[in-house]
């Protein structure tokens, strides 16, 4: 009986930790966006990491904790999703940094609507028709290296949790 009461105090224990550590990951947590499912499982992995390496007792916990480590550095680079500015920096390079420029559009160009404005986006060094032709082109592959570089990141993480998932116990 007392080893029933003992194990009840435990795990009431442990969940009130629980509710203490995910409490921010929880209040952050919006139901709209795949960001904040990388975002849960960011702080489960990174939960289960730091046992995994601190408390682990298992031969491999170390190996284990490093390969949980990779999957939350992946997700990092997910949940920043800052792909656009290494996709763009050659881009950016050749054509000079956008400048943008908005431009009062006509009711008869829009089906009737007014008030809408069209977004023009200026690159200083596209000089000829031929130059713009090109920076589009760029724009383009700029485009998908960085869609390229964001489905590899997910790729790998996801690869990795399926190789690797059910061995992250101790």
């Amino acid at each position: 009986m007392w080893e029933e009461i003992r194990t009840e105090w435990y795990d009431f224990i442990r969940g009130i930790k629980n509710l203490i550590m995910w409490f921010p990951a929880i209040w952050k947590d919006r139901q709209w966006d795949h960001q904040y499912i990388y975002m849960i499982l960011r702080q489960k992995l990174h939960f289960q990491e730091q046992f995994i390496r601190k408390d682990g007792i298992h031969v491999h916990n170390e190996r284990d904790a490093d390969e949980i480590k990779a999957c939350v550095i992946l997700l990092d680079r997910l949940i920043e999703d800052d792909y656009h500015s290494n996709a763009f920096k050659g881009h950016d390079k050749c054509w000079g940094p956008a400048e943008f420029e908005w431009e009062d559009v006509s009711p008869e160009e829009v089906e009737g609507r007014v008030g809408m404005k069209k977004l023009n986006i200026i690159h200083p060094k596209v000089k000829t028709e031929q130059d713009h032709e090109n920076e589009r082109d760029d724009f383009l592959k700029a485009c998908e290296t960085e869609d390229q570089l964001r489905k590899k990141d997910m790729r790998n993480l996801f690869l990795n949790m399926y190789r690797n998932i059910q061995g992250w116990w101790d």
